[in-house]
């Protein structure tokens, strides 16, 4: 660990699970890693799973994350300075997040909902409703066919984004819900880069599944640039700074909201099946 400190890494402990350390090494120009080291000092970087086959690396980055005051299971987005820009050319009357999204109305007032998630933004349920119903609009890709419907917005580069869609397609799959999921680059041009890969294809579900840091990441053609800048727009619109970040949509219409891992509480029990 000390190797990876003094090239400029971040290491923070994310505990011990059976014979092997677990770390979170987040390098200073790289994406986060965890990092799992047995009792003769070798070393191997991936996702931890319990003898069960449940994975365990999500929620052992969460409490960590937790400590540091982020919301459970979500990784900060990144606000470029264009959208800096565009913010200060909202305040002097120019254009509004949302435009040109489908669906998403720039005029709603923000309003704090009464069972808003912890770290959830404070926008009104019109606002919610609205980013919904846009979202069977833009570009992502659906499993099940049978449930209540959910939409995650989620990050490629983000381990939480990963897990959390791992865990709700493993619900639309078992006819639980009917998901869409939203591939959004909101931590930067690698991010961006990886969601126009999966937008880019023939099956975008296979594509996300199989993604590999290590992937060459082509030039984005026009179609899955123009789709991942509208993505990202809608994102925007629901005052996030987090991902992932899902909507559901109840069935007296409500549609709820919840930050990182959260979704889980839908479901009863706290996590989902």
């Amino acid at each position: 660990m000390a190797m990876l400190r003094s090239r400029g890494a971040e290491v923070e402990a994310l505990g011990r699970r059976g014979s092997l350390e677990g770390w979170l090494v987040v390098p200073a120009d790289e994406r986060p890693y965890t990092l799992y080291v047995d009792e003769t000092g070798h070393a191997v970087m991936g996702l931890l799973f319990s003898p069960e086959g449940k994975a365990l690396s999500a929620d052992q980055v969460s409490a960590v994350r937790e400590k540091a005051g982020r919301p459970r299971g979500a990784e900060p987005v990144l606000r470029s300075r264009d959208r800096a820009k565009a913010q200060g050319r909202e305040a002097a009357g120019g254009a509004r997040p949302g435009a040109g999204v489908p669906g998403a109305s720039a005029e709603e007032p923000a309003a704090a909902s009464d069972d808003r998630n912890e770290g959830a933004p404070a926008v009104s349920e019109r606002v919610l409703r609205g980013v919904f119903e846009a979202a069977q609009a833009v570009e992502g890709f659906d499993l099940g066919d049978a449930g209540p419907e959910v939409v995650i917005f989620a990050d490629p580069t983000c381990l939480p984004s990963r897990a959390a869609v791992a865990e709700l397609a493993r619900q639309a799959l078992e006819g639980g819900i009917r998901l869409r999921v939203l591939p959004v680059g909101a931590r930067g041009a690698e991010a961006e880069a990886m969601a126009g890969l999966v937008l880019g294809s023939e099956d975008r579900a296979r594509t996300w599944f199989t993604l590999d840091r290590d992937d060459e990441l082509p030039l984005l053609g026009t179609e899955a640039a123009a789709g991942v800048a509208l993505n990202r727009r809608l994102f925007d619109r629901t005052g996030s700074d987090f991902v992932p970040f899902a909507l559901l949509s109840e069935a007296d219409g409500r549609v709820r909201s919840a930050v990182g891992l959260d979704f889980r509480r839908w479901f009863g029990s706290g996590a989902a099946r």
